[in-house]
């Protein structure tokens, strides 16, 4: 089995543990743990998924940080 971090894909472009499928290949997708709404000045506003470890801050910088 192997893992990918989709946010690491969709936010940093990080395809280091891209891997190729095959037939008869699965994908299976955890549910939604709990989440935050990163809205107003940050440079891409969404919705966000926090593990357990993660602050305010993080997810600020998962928006992208504040506008100057």
């Amino acid at each position: 089995m192997r893992s990918l971090d989709l946010y690491d894909l969709l936010m940093r472009g990080d395809t280091s543990n891209d891997a190729n499928l095959l037939p008869g290949d699965a994908i299976l997708i955890e549910p939604v743990g709990a989440t935050v709404t990163v809205d107003g000045e940050v440079h891409r506003p969404a919705i966000y998924e926090l593990k357990a470890s993660e602050t305010i801050f993080d997810a600020v910088q998962m928006g992208g940080g504040l506008h100057h």
